[in-house]
């Protein structure tokens, strides 16, 4: 005998109530000819920060949360070279140069002022050169890459607002860092 076909929330209720009353073995079998997909096949998803994938690290603790990262890029300069009576230069490896690293569209804890307060700083004069880490996290939580940075310093802070839709988190548009090196770790 087929069973007559549910509206999907109705389902769910009766699946809540059949959980209730019945129990157990039951529950799987209720569930089924409901046409209710068990939980564990559903997935899961750990992403309270939306798209803001790119976690800034400042000496080991998490800052802010990005949704863009550019200027992991480095380039060495070749040296032209030339040893006694040979009549071909040769080329070495020179100073390495290490392009500033922007980062766009931020999201900034509640009552969190590490990034600022760093960019505060450098403003006001001081020597506040810090070491940190751009971390890639995935839809779960969990770290896919990491590239460190050292001696670094904001260089250019745009776009500081607040808005009533982040629920008490503060915003930035962009920040840009530039540092003497970096690597992926």
């Amino acid at each position: 005998m087929a069973l007559p076909k549910v509206p999907s929330e109705v389902a769910q209720n009766l699946g809540a109530k059949a959980a209730a009353a019945l129990g157990g073995a039951a529950i799987g079998a209720v569930a089924q000819a409901l046409g209710i997909k068990p939980a564990s096949t559903l997935g899961s998803r750990r992403d309270p920060q939306g798209n803001f994938n790119f976690v800034v690290e400042l000496d080991g603790v998490e800052q802010g949360r990005f949704q863009e990262v550019s200027g992991l890029s480095a380039s060495v300069k070749a040296i032209d070279f030339q040893s006694g009576p040979d009549v071909r230069t040769r080329k070495i490896p020179g100073k390495a140069e290490y392009v500033n690293i922007t980062l766009k569209r931020g999201l900034l804890p509640a009552g969190f002022s590490g990034l600022w307060t760093w960019c505060e700083n450098v403003l006001k004069g001081r020597q506040d050169r810090r070491s940190g880490s751009i971390v890639l996290m995935d839809d779960q939580g969990s770290e896919k890459m990491r590239f460190n940075f050292y001696f670094g310093f904001p260089v250019k802070w745009t776009g500081f607002s607040l808005n009533s839709n982040n629920q008490g988190q503060q915003t930035i548009e962009e920040l840009e860092i530039t540092v003497e090196q970096f690597e992926k770790a």
